[in-house]
């Protein structure tokens, strides 16, 4: 939320990193399917690397140190997550959500249904990585336009140069100072 600030430094950002549950017990935990209490990280794979904060340094930092969780792909559940993260944002901001994802979501179904509910909160920009992210259906799940919404990369080396990171800022800000 609010990376387009005029005011950089103030701009607040916040970062989850997300996978899916390793098992079906798991999974009914992480979609409601029981009344089992659900823990997030150890369940879902949801991991908070930072709620809002300004401190972007830390952010990388702390980032940098967080392993790939290497499971399946909870897409819906990151969404909802995320969701709820913008009611602790500032209300005057323009809210961004950037999801970085290299898989097919579990439930697309349940993902499109999330996307839809968080494009009412926020601009939905999506970074597709690698041949196996669904592309139809993340056109769908973007906002619109699709064109300044989805920016598909061939692999994650490309995700950390200049060129990319300079795109990702100018899509999801209409307005950099």
């Amino acid at each position: 939320s609010d990376v387009c600030s005029s005011d950089l430094d103030r701009a607040q950002i916040a970062v989850l990193v997300f996978s899916g549950p390793k098992d079906w017990s798991a999974y009914r935990r992480c979609t409601g399917s029981t009344v089992d209490k659900v823990d997030l990280a150890s369940d879902c794979n949801i991991v908070w690397v930072s709620h809002f904060t300004t401190d972007a340094a830390g952010i990388i930092m702390a980032l940098g140190n967080q392993p790939w969780p290497k499971a399946t792909t909870l897409t819906s559940a990151a969404l909802a997550t995320a969701g709820a993260e913008l009611r602790t944002g500032r209300a005057s901001a323009q809210s961004v959500v950037i999801v970085i994802t290299d898989g097919k979501p579990m439930n697309p179904r349940k993902t499109f249904q999330a996307a839809l509910q968080l494009r009412r909160k926020a601009r939905l920009l999506w970074v597709p990585v690698t041949r196996y992210a669904p592309l139809r259906q993340i056109k769908a799940w973007a906002s619109r336009p699709v064109a300044d919404n989805v920016l598909v990369l061939p692999d994650f080396k490309e995700l950390v140069t200049k060129a990319t990171l300079n795109k990702v800022i100018a899509d999801a800000c209409p307005v950099v100072e």
